[in-house]
């Protein structure tokens, strides 16, 4: 998956870069961990990133900083990722390998009654326990390294009766009740089950499977292919903001989609 820079503003210049140069390490305490410029390395030299993107922190937490030069064209390709660090809410050969294998997550796919957010959140969680045995532990790492805890999402998983009653508004309650009416059911049905267990060599939690559906609620976009939209969450991209305004694209190289 790439993403093109068009002509207009980019990063907010509060983030602070941590380097100006593919693999070149800034020598101050930047607040990127060994860890997390491990796995940047790991993307970069598989995919690609333009020498002015690089991790970083702002006052508003992790990011991604990029400064365009003067004379970098506006149809450049900024980063590009492998289709095989790509969760996605359709099953792909092309996206994240052993999936396609998985007869516990082929049955959460299978169900029309689950949500995008709810397959990405299987997936992502089920990435997450396969340790080494995917992609020498990424998911387990980056999950660990870049994603937020369950209390840190905002999301109206997390939020119980008394919380949304303060929201004042009947239908969002409603609405919200029954969202986490199918997120508990889905569980019941396809997580704490022989078959999610004997792939994860455990029965995940509630609570970790509230964090992989809310972390696909917050960090998927959705993405067409072959005139179809589908959701995904991409390695690096989804810590990704950018200014209002900004005029930004991201799409799937053709070739990389089965």
């Amino acid at each position: 998956i790439h993403v093109r820079a068009l002509p207009r503003p980019s990063f907010p210049s509060e983030l602070h870069r941590a380097s100006t140069a593919p693999h070149q390490r800034s020598t101050r305490d930047d607040g990127i961990s060994k860890t997390q410029w491990d796995l940047w390395d790991k993307l970069m030299s598989e995919g690609g990133f333009s020498a002015s993107v690089v991790p970083a922190r702002s006052p508003f937490g992790q990011g991604l900083a990029w400064d365009r030069p003067a004379e970098d064209d506006h149809n450049s390709v900024v980063a590009t990722v492998p289709s095989q660090y790509i969760l996605s809410d359709q099953l792909s050969p092309s996206f994240c390998p052993g999936i396609l294998g998985s007869k516990a997550l082929q049955a959460i796919y299978a169900d029309e009654e689950n949500s995008w957010e709810i397959k990405i959140g299987a997936a992502l969680l089920w990435a997450v326990h396969q340790g080494p045995s995917l992609l020498d532990g990424f998911w387990a790492s980056y999950a660990h390294e870049f994603m937020p805890d369950l209390k840190d999402l905002t999301s109206t998983l997390t939020m119980n009766l008394s919380e949304l009653r303060l929201l004042e508004d009947t239908k969002l309650l409603h609405k919200t009740l029954a969202w986490q009416s199918a997120v508990r059911k889905a569980y019941d049905k396809f997580i704490a089950c022989p078959a999610f267990e004997a792939e994860c060599g455990q029965v995940p939690t509630y609570e970790q499977f509230l964090w992989a559906t809310a972390c696909a609620e917050s960090r998927a976009y959705s993405t067409q292919v072959n005139g179809a939209e589908i959701s995904v969450v991409v390695p690096i991209f989804d810590l990704a903001n950018h200014r209002h305004g900004a005029v930004v694209g991201a799409r799937l190289q053709p070739s990389f989609v089965g």
